[in-house]
């Protein structure tokens, strides 16, 4: 029915949560061990969404502009051929674990960020990388974007590999490295299509190629280092 649920509590969830058939459900946070919750025909009114474990997608998934999507460390989530549309923030967190963070791995990978979207190595983590995980597949970010690297982080909280990512919103984005290099944090792939501006607020390197379409604009205050080449189209 259309009733509305409201968890005040920590709430974990172990197994497939539907908010469906007009009905509501909000809490500050819930956390997820398994799978993301189905969100089809209702109001999931949830401050933060958590990882909570090892989530594998098995099917395409949408979360609204309502909630936060937070991949903590010692978890981790994999598109595994999926899409997956982000209405609002996305955090990403890379441990000294493997395999830990946003894994994209599958050529039909596709993710979608509409709010900003940050990939973190928190401090004492000298070892963390993302260095592949982000092997195949697609990132279109609608928002804005932030690399960061806390004290004593090893500065690889987004190293790409095979991924393209697509700074194609509707709106004007900043793109922020914290410890941009060949070594440390890159694009792979790199396409703007934006009109109302794209503006770089620190160095950004990319390692295959980069696109620009007609009629964008792109403001850079530092540098933009290119590995291979750029094109205007």
């Amino acid at each position: 029915g259309a009733a509305g649920v409201s968890f005040t509590r920590t709430t974990y969830v172990v197994g497939r949560l539907d908010v469906s058939g007009g009905g509501s459900l909000s809490a500050s946070a819930i956390h997820y061990t398994t799978v993301l919750p189905r969100v089809s025909s209702g109001r999931y009114d949830v401050t933060t969404t958590h990882v909570a474990g090892r989530v594998v997608l098995t099917e395409n998934e949408a979360l609204p502009a309502t909630t936060k999507l937070v991949v903590p460390v010692d978890t981790s989530l994999r598109l595994n051929g999926h899409e997956l549309d982000v209405g609002g923030e996305l955090s990403v967190s890379f441990s000294d674990n493997p395999g830990d963070g946003l894994q994209m791995k599958d050529e039909s990978d596709l993710l979608t960020v509409r709010q900003k979207a940050s990939f973190v190595v928190p401090g004492a983590q000298a070892s963390a990388t993302s260095d592949g995980s982000f092997k195949a597949g697609e990132i279109h970010f609608k928002g804005d974007f932030a690399q960061e690297n806390h004290s004593s982080g090893s500065g690889r909280s987004f190293v790409a590999t095979g991924t393209t990512c697509f700074f194609d919103g509707d709106e004007a984005q900043q793109i922020h490295f914290g410890t941009p290099g060949l070594s440390t944090s890159h694009f792979h792939g790199l396409v703007f299509d934006n009109a109302a501006s794209i503006t770089l607020t620190s160095d950004v390197v990319a390692k295959g190629d980069v696109v620009v379409t007609s009629g964008t604009s792109v403001r850079a205050t530092r540098d933009l280092d290119l590995n291979l080449g750029l094109s205007v189209n």
